[in-house]
């Protein structure tokens, strides 16, 4: 089963509320959920959150609900420990889930064949992680004196990217929680013990394809200069006065160009 992880707080600091704050119409976390279910090769969508009104707005678009813990220090809590636990939850519901996307709703700006396009590389390249990049192409991991592997993004021309994509990631759940668990040395025990596993953060290695996306995707929505700019970018670019439409005609097949 390939399913999408939506992660949604419902305290986010920077921009109060704005996981359901109105965005082109609609509560921003409600594209991410909109995006995934009009997905072609997405079996299952999840919503993990730990906020009522979040909760609401999830079942309302179709979303099948993971109520996260109340951890008493939500405030530091990584995205991987809220990954480790959803995916935890979708196994013991009884899900084989053989891969999963991860998604952030402050990231909304995607296209409607992205996250079929991350899937696709997926299935081509065998690597471990699809995400996004400004540019195109090759990540490598290299290691540093046993610290944390470093990524180098680099183009065709060799020359590094300065800006990558928060739109997704697409991850199998053993290899996430494998690289979560090397990450623990950093992050504390509690997250070393929730993962799982305690890697050697010196042996950290692997591959990850960067899917080329366009330039003005990669503005997210952490502060109200950026959740302004995106509305206008989701609209010029992606909406066209159509609304989520676009996402649903994708998902039919009654529009196969890909929107740009």
């Amino acid at each position: 089963m390939t399913a999408v992880i939506i992660i949604a707080r419902g305290g986010s600091k920077r921009l109060p509320r704005k996981n359901v704050k109105p965005f082109c119409g609609l509560p921003l976390v409600a594209w991410s959920i909109i995006q995934a279910k009009n997905a072609q090769l997405v079996d299952w969508v999840f919503l993990s959150t730990d906020d009522d009104e979040i909760e609401a707005i999830g079942e309302q678009y179709g979303a099948d609900i993971i109520r996260r813990p109340d951890w008493p220090d939500a405030d530091r809590v990584s995205a991987g420990r809220v990954f480790i636990h959803a995916i935890d939850t979708i196994a013991e519901r009884g899900y084989d889930m053989d891969r999963f996307i991860g998604m952030f709703p402050t990231a909304p700006l995607r296209l409607p064949d992205d996250l079929d396009r991350a899937l696709e590389a997926h299935n081509q390249t065998g690597w471990h992680t699809i995400a996004m990049a400004r540019n195109r192409e090759t990540i490598l991991f290299k290691d540093h004196g046993g610290l944390i592997a470093k990524r180098a993004i680099l183009d065709n021309s060799g020359s590094y990217l300065t800006e990558s994509a928060g739109l997704y990631h697409v991850c199998e759940p053993g290899w996430f929680k494998w690289y979560f668990g090397s990450m623990t040395e950093l992050l504390g025990d509690h997250d070393r013990a929730l993962a799982g596993t305690g890697g050697d953060v010196g042996e950290l290695t692997g591959q990850t394809y960067y899917a080329e996306c366009e330039q003005w995707q990669c503005v997210e929505t952490d502060t109200l200069e950026d959740f302004a700019l995106a509305e206008v970018l989701m609209e010029h670019y992606i909406l066209r006065g159509r609304g989520s439409a676009v996402y649903e005609q994708y998902g039919r097949g009654e529009n196969d160009e890909r929107v740009e």
